[in-house]
């Protein structure tokens, strides 16, 4: 997530619908490099996890934060794999603007499992 506030309302409108149909929630993390939060990742990756969650993913308290590094996309189907999900929901830009939803295209694309695509306003 990049911070903006349409990211995080439609991350929380997810959450909600999620919550509301008891689905397990596991929310995927990707930053491309080492977050700038930190200098010793070891020791401050559960404290930032923590704070995610609570920022980000009100209304589900069993939600897990799976943190990644690498190419967004790609993450996330690997964690669609590994973690088994039947279900991921992706952010979705609203817009056809060159280079806007790459990473939601390819999830569309590549995804073994069903995508809903979730409105950023």
């Amino acid at each position: 997530m990049a911070g903006t506030p349409g990211k995080a309302r439609a991350l929380q409108r997810t959450i909600e619908l999620s919550s509301s149909a008891n689905f397990e929630i596991v929310v995927v993390h990707v930053d491309e490099e080492i977050p700038s939060f930190t200098d010793q990742v070891q020791h401050e990756t559960e404290a930032y996890a923590q704070e995610f969650l609570a920022r980000h993913v009100l209304g589900a308290p069993q939600a897990q934060l799976e943190m990644r590094m690498g190419v967004p996309a790609s993450e996330v189907l690997g964690a669609v794999e590994s973690l088994k999900a039947d279900l991921v929901a992706v952010g979705w830009p609203h817009t056809t603007e060159p280079g806007r939803g790459a990473v939601a295209r390819e999830i569309l694309d590549r995804s073994p499992v069903p995508v809903l695509l979730v409105a950023l306003t």
